[in-house]
């Protein structure tokens, strides 16, 4: 057992005191997530009924944190979605205390599904259920937009100050992000970045935000989707912001947004759906500042490596795909 997983177990049981005999097996670390480093395990103890188990995962701080946002943001997240119809990990427990395992982590359920990776068709060859997973994709998004926020309290994440200071505010945040990590000047960016200060657009429609829909964060079993990840990024703002962010090109795969679906469809269906209107000027925005948002993750990837921060694998992978953001800067805004 190695000092993560040992120091691991000794917190779970220090959670379930009640319980004896209590035991990690099969810890090991899966290749996905950028900010968080997951791990699955199984688990078992003993209790007054006898013997139980349960398979978890292990949602572990990147050494470097390049979104900034700590562990407690999406816990509670996590609490606020489980009466609700929308499909995530059930949540166990959030630590903020560094001390513990040496970074800030929660520990949720271990959810079992299919995980389509970056640039690959989801459903494979298989056009039947590519259809079924976009179908159940773009129902779960118009739910998400759809839930009564209110009602369930989310408040916590920040509500806008005006029609207007949702997108100023992330804008000012992406920049800010960027600023801390560019390598070099990057003509492209800085011009988007000003042409995005001048285009600013109204929320006429306030949502839960996701912040970060893309293929790898739906896991799926058959066509239906079994959970909805990584919601680190979650805000109440405006859900052109998530359409735009799903649909980029850098996400397309054989012309389809997330390798299942042609944006003019997803967007119809989300809006037959939601009985939302799409703005196409706010909507241009929105595809404008995914890039910049993307390049910005990418420039702190980057800085991570160089600078030694972390030197994993996907610190590597983002910078494969800038050629690719700037080319669609240029054609959204006609260069």
């Amino acid at each position: 057992m190695d000092n993560l997983e040992a120091r691991l177990q000794a917190y779970l049981q220090k959670k379930m005191p009640e319980n004896k005999a209590l035991s990690i097996s099969d810890f090991n670390r899966v290749p996905y997530g950028g900010s968080k480093e997951t791990y699955l395990f199984h688990l078992q103890w003993l209790e007054a009924r006898g013997k139980k188990s349960g398979n978890y995962a292990l949602r572990y701080e990147a050494p470097d944190n390049i979104l900034e946002v700590g562990v407690g943001k999406e816990a509670n997240v996590f609490q606020n979605l489980t009466p609700t119809d929308i499909p995530v990990p059930a949540f166990f427990w959030a630590e903020s205390d560094a001390e513990v395992l040496g970074r800030p982590f929660m520990v949720v359920e271990q959810v079992s599904g299919d995980v389509t990776s970056f640039g690959k068709l989801v459903g494979g060859d298989d056009a039947g259920l590519r259809t079924a997973r976009a179908e159940a994709a773009v129902s779960l998004i118009s739910k998400v937009h759809s839930l009564n926020w209110e009602e369930q309290d989310f408040s916590f994440l920040g509500l806008p100050r005006s029609r207007t200071s949702f997108a100023e505010d992330q804008l000012k945040l992406w920049k800010s992000l960027y600023d801390q990590s560019k390598l070099e000047p990057a003509p492209i960016i800085a011009d988007a970045f000003e042409w995005l200060k001048r285009n600013i657009p109204e929320t006429t429609k306030l949502t839960l935000v996701h912040g970060d829909l893309k293929t790898d964060n739906f896991m799926y079993n058959d066509g239906a989707v079994r959970a909805l990840l990584d919601w680190e990024m979650a805000e109440i703002g405006d859900p052109l912001s998530d359409l735009a962010w799903f649909c980029m090109k850098p996400w397309e795969v054989d012309g389809l947004s997330g390798g299942m679906i042609k944006q003019d469809d997803l967007i119809a269906g989300w809006q037959q759906k939601t009985g939302f209107d799409v703005d196409k000027d706010a909507y241009l925005f929105w595809q404008v500042f995914s890039c910049f948002k993307l390049l910005a993750i990418h420039s702190r990837m980057s800085h991570s490596l160089v600078t030694g921060a972390n030197t994993a694998i996907m610190r590597v992978v983002g910078s494969y795909l800038n050629p690719s953001i700037y080319k669609e800067i240029c054609k959204l805004l006609n260069y």
